[in-house]
């Protein structure tokens, strides 16, 4: 580390009197050189543009994105090909960063997650108290000792590493297939440590310039109880807006981002430098109070936080200079290494003591703390500030020593950081529950099977509100999002042990969608999905799922006959399966695994150990079609006399459509000739999209009515209307009734029964069962 003559005397600027806020970049525009209006628009192009493609890429190729950002900034910079030019914006520069590093820490508290941090909320609070205190003075020691520089600044700079990094850190983890435990510990120290290590930074700067003690503790206050109040005041108006339906679907995200801002700006204007905790706080608000449309807010903020943290470490790593990090020398990774190695398992050390954690999960901790694009921002434009005081050697130190600790832990700790999981046994295992895309009756009864029959995870995942709040009111575990949108690692992180999907829409195509998108994360393996394309039909999509059961109809007829009890999930041991009619596999379970059964393994003997779920229809397809539908004597004179009769009793038996409907769907279908199957029986039927299930109108005419083409008078009427989606069980039921007119004896007796009752107990006690 070469100190040489550069380095200056700390002489606060402006008196100890100055009661200027620290952070006051406007002040100092006069004595700066703004560039060329080309050179900011060609900066701020190159930056936006070019960190979304290196952040892509880097994503892309599984690589760390921040050095790649960090080496990127300095080859564009002035130090490179001279794309990105700091000094031409350096006056706006500060108030950039503030008001991005603002949207993205609202962002952060919006992802965490309270109802599982009860458990381990000693260990937080640890953290972000006693954990930011060792980390601050202790980092500040060691740059004391080791860089020789003073004492106040050494503080400042020990107070921009308290802060880790969310956007580094949740996909560090993804990739290391860390227990939830941890997963959730080190994701709000991350978070939360953010505006903790920014108020800490702005309290040492302003004991740098020259105010008191106590007015500088005062100021700390202020800013923390000011923040914090701002932040839910705004959290709570954006909780009302959202809950009450205030903002137009089509402005719902620009509402957000433009709340957010607001929260921030409000803040800063009441008290400078308040508003990254009140942003923080805001963001915190809304995760508690999970608003219905929480998960678009996410979704928005999560690609709003990419692009700027890649824009924001392109212009901030274009200020470096290759002879700055040379300068650094030895001395300086010395001083990176002691706050590695030493500072921050020392922490973990004391907030953990007297505490559940293992000595592996301590150890993990210990190791896992990278920092981000917050403790970048801070130094940049704690530096400019320095400099413009005239500390320029001492600003060197503090942006090259924050820059060396963000490059060697997000560098070291995210190659290491599966490996050391590993190695101390931390990984989950691999996951083996199952997330359900559908949230109707048949998707939450699966679930329910799965969960309760197999012990196995299961979890729902729907857009409907109404589904999810069923789901959650029988105990399942259910999202309110959407499955083929969004960030699907942050949607996997909602339910960690699911390790299979199941489409289970009645879009045939969006299940194919659904499963291709899924496969990138689980494995094409691992993605099934309802489909009516039976058989070995290809799929119209690489990687678009099997296709799950033999001949299922649409699962939202399922869905109808399940809640009207016609049909039922039962566990059966593989041998009895054969002898149960209408019983259509499901799942197998093989000691501890559980497998979906697909249409191409349908027809697989089973193994005589397993155990198979199968929906049933223990009923039969006639017997339910005719309790959900009636039995009639009438007397007419003509067909369309019987239509209206048969249009009316399926109506009062089918909610949701109307008589006149049903009839003009009879007079369109058979253009006045009654479908008849001879021996005077006809049978008129129908497919209707508004049908939740089948019903059948069972009809005796009195007097018989005379068709054109049929050879005697129809006395037996069967009228069949069913779901559009059940085809194939449409035409089972009529082939149903086919066979049990067929016979004599039946028809004979249902002439001459004394009345509709007795026509009812008759086709109970006789039809297929």
């Amino acid at each position: 580390m070469r100190r040489s003559s550069r380095r200056r005397p700390w002489i606060p600027h402006g008196g100890t009197d100055s009661m200027q806020p620290s952070f006051s970049p406007a002040c100092e525009c006069e004595r700066m050189d703004i560039g060329s209006r080309e050179d900011i628009i060609v900066s701020l192009a190159a930056a936006i543009s070019l960190g979304t493609f290196i952040t892509a890429a880097a994503r892309t190729f599984r690589f760390p994105t921040v050095v790649l950002l960090l080496a990127a900034g300095i080859a564009l910079g002035p130090e490179g090909l001279h794309l990105i030019r700091p000094a031409s914006f350096q006056a706006f520069l500060p108030a950039i960063a503030s008001l991005a590093i603002a949207i993205i820490l609202f962002e952060g508290g919006l992802t965490l997650d309270l109802a599982g941090c009860r458990a381990d909320m000693v260990v937080i609070r640890r953290l972000l108290t006693l954990g930011v205190l060792v980390t601050w003075f202790g980092a500040a020691a060691c740059i004391r000792l080791v860089l020789d520089i003073d004492f106040s600044f050494a503080l400042l700079a020990g107070s921009l590493v308290i802060v880790t990094a969310p956007t580094v850190i949740i996909p560090m983890l993804r990739r290391a297939r860390l227990q939830p435990r941890l997963h959730r510990i080190l994701h709000w120290e991350a978070v939360l440590t953010n505006p903790i290590g920014v108020l800490c930074a702005i309290l040492c700067f302003d004991w740098i310039i020259g105010r008191a003690g106590e007015q500088a503790l005062l100021g700390f206050l202020l800013r923390a109880v000011t923040g914090t109040a701002m932040g839910v005041a705004g959290g709570f108006l954006m909780y009302v807006a959202a809950t009450r339906r205030m903002i137009p679907e089509q402005l719902r995200n620009a509402f957000w981002l433009a709340t957010a801002v607001l929260v921030f700006g409000a803040t800063e204007y009441i008290y400078p430098e308040a508003g990254l905790l009140a942003a923080t706080v805001a963001g915190l608000f809304l995760a508690w109070k999970q608003p219905g449309d929480i998960q678009d807010i996410k979704k928005f903020k999560a690609e709003i936080t990419d692009l700027l943290i890649g824009t924001l470490f392109l212009l901030l790593a274009g200020r470096l200079s290759l002879e700055r990090v040379a300068d650094f020398g030895l001395p300086g990774l010395a001083a990176v290494a002691l706050v590695i190695c030493a500072i921050r398992p020392v922490s973990i050390l004391l907030c953990g003591w007297k505490t559940d954690l293992t000595w592996r999960e301590r150890a993990f901790l210990s190791w896992i703390a990278p920092r981000g694009v917050v403790a970048a921002s801070m130094a940049s434009l704690f530096a400019l500030q320095a400099e413009q005081l005239g500390y320029v050697a001492q600003a060197e130190v503090l942006e090259l020593f924050t820059y060396s600790v963000i490059i060697a832990t997000v560098t070291l700790q995210g190659i290491t950081a599966g490996p050391a999981a590993s190695l101390l046994g931390l990984r989950r295992p691999a996951p083996a529950g199952w997330l359900i895309v559908g949230g109707h009756r048949f998707g939450r009864d699966i679930a329910r099977l799965i969960t309760s029959a197999f012990q196995v995870p299961a979890a729902i995942i729907d857009t409907n509100q109404r589904h999810v709040r069923e789901a959650r009111d029988q105990g399942l575990e259910a999202l309110h999002a959407d499955a083929l949108e969004g960030d699907l690692a942050e949607l996997h992180d909602s339910v960690p042990a699911a390790g299979n999907l199941l489409a289970l829409t009645d879009n045939a195509e969006l299940n194919e969608l659904l499963c291709q998108r899924w496969a990138e994360l689980l494995g094409a393996a691992h993605v099934f999905r309802w489909s009516p394309q039976h058989g070995g039909s290809a799929p119209a999509r690489r990687n678009a799922g099997a296709v799950f059961g033999a001949d299922l109809p649409y699962p939202s007829v399922i869905a109808g006959e399940l809640a009207g009890g016609d049909s039922q999930f039962i566990v059966v041991p593989a041998a009895d399966v054969a002898g149960l009619s209408d019983a259509l596999p499901l799942f197998r379970l093989r000691g501890k695994e559980l497998f979906a059964v697909t249409s191409e393994a349908a027809g697989v003997k089973q193994r005589p150990e397993e155990k198979l779920a199968v929906l049933f229809r223990a009923s039969g397809l006639l017997s339910q079609s005719l309790e959900n539908g009636d039995v009639l004597d009438v007397d007419v004179d003509s067909l369309e006399d019987l239509y209206r009769v048969l249009a009316a009793a399926a109506a009062r038996r089918c909610p949701g459509i109307s008589e006149h409907e049903l009839a003009d769907g009879l007079r369109r279908k058979d253009d006045s000739l009654l479908p008849s199957l001879g021996e005077g029986v006809a049978l008129p039927h129908l497919l209707d999209a508004g049908v939740r299930r089948r019903v059948c109108i069972a009809a005796r005419l009195a007097r018989g009515l005379v068709l054109a083409d049929a050879a005697e008078p129809i006395r037996l009427v069967f009228f069949v209307i069913s779901p559009e989606g059940d085809p194939k069980g449409h035409l089972a039921t009529l082939a149903a009734i086919s066979r049990f007119c067929a016979q004599e004896h039946h028809r004979t007796s249902l002439i001459e029964a004394p009345g509709a009752p007795a026509m009812k107990a008759y086709l109970r006690a006789h039809c297929e069962r």
